[in-house]
């Protein structure tokens, strides 16, 4: 919960979210700069996304979570992490809806990036895993719709 516009956008949501539901915001790491509403619950996970490993511990550290609290639906923001939330999910019984909002990926993103093709093609490869097992995908642009 800090920095880009995605994490901005859902400091602007989460008070209309909270207003009418009961609502639990489950972070890999406690680093938040976003004023929260008083009434949410913040869970920090302390597991940051980063590299192979990284991933592997966020995807273990959810499955632990979400063994331990039940969920009604799951909503998770930006590439990597809808892919920890989607594999955390997998082979869960009584699975959640899964609602996933892609801000970033787009033909763009891969075209203009630095990153080496082999992980382009992995990334690629772990989004569409993700987005073929959400329940619902919310792309926040057309572009990123059709990517």
């Amino acid at each position: 919960m800090q920095g880009a516009g995605c994490e901005r956008m859902l400091a602007q949501v989460l008070p209309y979210y909270s207003e009418w539901f009961d609502v639990d915001l489950v972070l890999l790491e406690n680093r938040i700069t976003y004023a929260l509403p008083p009434n949410l619950n913040v869970v920090s996970l302390d597991t940051p996304l980063q590299g192979y490993r990284g991933m592997l511990k966020a995807i273990r550290s959810l499955r632990k979570h979400f063994a331990k609290h039940y969920y009604d639906a799951i909503i998770s923001y930006l590439d990597l992490y809808n892919v920890a939330v989607a594999a955390s999910l997998l082979f869960k019984r009584g699975r959640p809806v899964h609602v996933a909002c892609e801000h970033t990926t787009d033909r763009e993103y891969f075209h203009y990036s630095r990153m080496p093709a082999s992980r382009q093609a992995l990334l690629k490869r772990a989004l569409r895993f993700a987005y073929a097992r959400a329940d619902r995908v919310i792309a926040v642009s057309e572009n990123l719709r059709v990517s």
